[in-house]
């Protein structure tokens, strides 16, 4: 299934996005590609800095059946440069993002989760998480 509508959205918001899922053999994949024009007015971004030009994602996750999943995805985010003013300290115009996962089911009351995050144009983005979520009530199958 995928969605695109580029003329309207960018037309007259100044954004277009495109959403696609497919199933390959056991696998479930996802991507989505957003633009938006410099005029697009954006929500969170600091006064006089531009909206982003283009974020890209996809995902690739395989279910273990009823043990667990496996995924991977990658996230690639180009921005524009302020519109006034110098460059802010530690300005990147690109920013990539390779974030493995992995959960598995500990019997019927819990998860065990591992991530990672590894950002090669960003090093202090690198990061690691393994959870255990304990739930309170076990799941009614």
């Amino acid at each position: 299934m995928s969605e695109w509508n580029p003329c309207r959205a960018l037309c007259t918001s100044g954004l277009a996005f495109w959403k696609g899922d497919f199933d390959f053999f056991l696998f479930f994949g996802l991507y989505v590609v957003r633009f938006s024009r410099i005029a697009f007015a954006e929500i969170g971004p600091l006064p006089g800095e531009p909206p982003t030009r283009i974020i890209d994602q996809s995902q690739l996750s395989h279910s273990l059946g009823n043990h667990g999943s496996l995924a991977i995805g990658c996230q690639h985010k180009e921005s524009r440069k302020p519109l006034s003013g110098p460059l802010p300290p530690g300005y990147m115009s690109s920013f990539n993002a390779i974030p493995p996962s992995a959960n598995s089911r500990l019997g019927r009351m819990s998860v065990l989760g591992a991530a990672i995050n590894y950002s090669p144009t960003f090093s202090q983005g690198n990061s690691a998480i393994l959870a255990l979520v304990i739930g309170l009530v076990a799941a009614v199958q």
